[in-house]
């Protein structure tokens, strides 16, 4: 990043919201915070421009650490290798109109001065400290205020944002997720297999909400998320017409799993039938049709028979997906999404017209696996795409 000429963030400090006007979060407010050292110190690393303020607690052992990543972050945010070098001569000048000639920087005049609890070698820049960028504060009262829990000694407040998805790379798409702990570790889980462009199909959790922040740990600020009223606005702006019926549906198989063969058998036998009938449908639904039955329009007809490489693929997560995870098409390069439903209702069938429908193969024990587990395998299985 190029030296900025001090404007732009002497606009930023001036503009700041208040610590006296930081409440409990609401979902309308226009910030947020993180609570915990590790998670605090993501959004200092990755996020460092969009930081109020970092509150420690008075016990904490180690506030040094704090802020001298806060310090180091604020150097890289403005680019400002010079500062050391200006630093005694700006220290002078400080010194001087503050009626200090004897170079001791260690009084409460100077900690009055610079708006710090440090106030030792403390690096000024454009005849501000640096850490007026990232303001590093020691407030019990108001750390106890906005946590639930007790053991928390660090937290950073932030400024909301907002972010556009990369379109040439892999997508996760979440519709209408509704735990926002669950929706926290997915995006953990997601920044962990390489995932780090996140659709969120409305209603849904609070992205920015503390807990799915903190379920997080931080790697919110590791990834680019957007928000859409509905699947088909997604739809709309990341994918090219013929996505819908993109990647082939292979034929449903039977799995045959031997290490359940001494497991309780159902009491109904018409699972196997209920198979080989979805299977036949299947066939007769891929065969290829006359001219004359074909309903597919122009422009996703085109896109088909080119064979468009550049179309998104789309893999929706569906309990009775037409094609098992296993044998589910690895598309040729990462511009795919793995979309996941509801965690009590999962996708609308009619998701089942998008793409390749794929189900997680599982004991006939449990109706289905948690949200959170079945995005984590979908991510991984998807993960080796380059």
């Amino acid at each position: 990043m190029s030296r900025d000429d001090g404007s732009s963030f002497e606009k930023k400090i001036q503009n700041r919201i208040s610590l006296s006007e930081i409440r409990k979060y609401k979902k309308e407010s226009g910030y947020s915070y993180t609570l915990g050292a590790f998670p605090t110190l993501e959004l200092v690393e990755a996020m460092p421009e969009r930081v109020v303020a970092v509150l420690v607690h008075s016990s904490f052992p180690e506030k040094d650490m704090i802020r001298e990543k806060c310090l180091k972050a604020a150097e890289k945010l403005i680019g400002n290798k010079q500062a050391k070098a200006e630093e005694k001569t700006l220290v002078d000048k400080n010194d001087k109109a503050a009626g200090n000639t004897s170079g001791d920087r260690s009084g409460k005049t100077v900690e009055k001065k610079i708006g710090g609890i440090f106030p030792e070698n403390d690096m000024p820049w454009n005849g501000r400290n640096v850490l007026d960028l990232i303001p590093v504060r020691q407030d019990d009262k108001l750390i106890e205020r906005l946590s639930d829990k007790e053991n928390v000694y660090v937290v950073g407040i932030f400024e909301k944002y907002t972010c556009e998805l990369k379109e040439d790379l892999r997508h996760l798409v979440l519709v209408n997720p509704s735990n926002m702990g669950n929706l926290g570790t997915i995006i953990r889980t997601a920044c962990g297999f390489g995932y780090y462009d996140l659709a969120i199909i409305e209603p849904a959790a609070d992205i920015f909400n503390p807990k799915t922040v903190r379920a997080s740990m931080g790697s919110l600020f590791r990834i680019r998320h957007e928000l859409f009223d509905n699947f088909d606005d997604y739809f709309a702006k990341y994918c090219v017409p013929g996505d819908r019926q993109n990647a082939v549906k292979p034929e449903r198989e039977k799995v045959v799993n031997t290490e359940d063969e001494n497991a309780v058998k159902p009491e109904s036998e018409n699972a196997v039938k209920s198979e080989s009938e979805n299977t036949v449908k299947s066939e007769s639904e891929n065969a290829v049709k006359p001219e004359s039955e074909n309903t597919v329009k122009p422009d996703k007809e085109n896109v088909l028979q080119n064979g468009n490489n550049s179309a998104r693929k789309l893999f929706p997560f569906m309990l009775d997906g037409s094609c098992s995870l296993t044998d589910a098409p690895k598309p040729s390069d990462v511009r795919f999404s793995l979309i996941f439903g509801n965690e009590a209702t999962g996708l609308p069938g009619e998701f089942s017209e998008y793409g390749c429908p794929v189900r997680i193969e599982q004991t006939q024990f449990v109706d289905s696996l948690n949200l959170t587990i079945a995005a984590g395998i979908g991510m991984y299985n998807f993960m080796t795409v380059k």
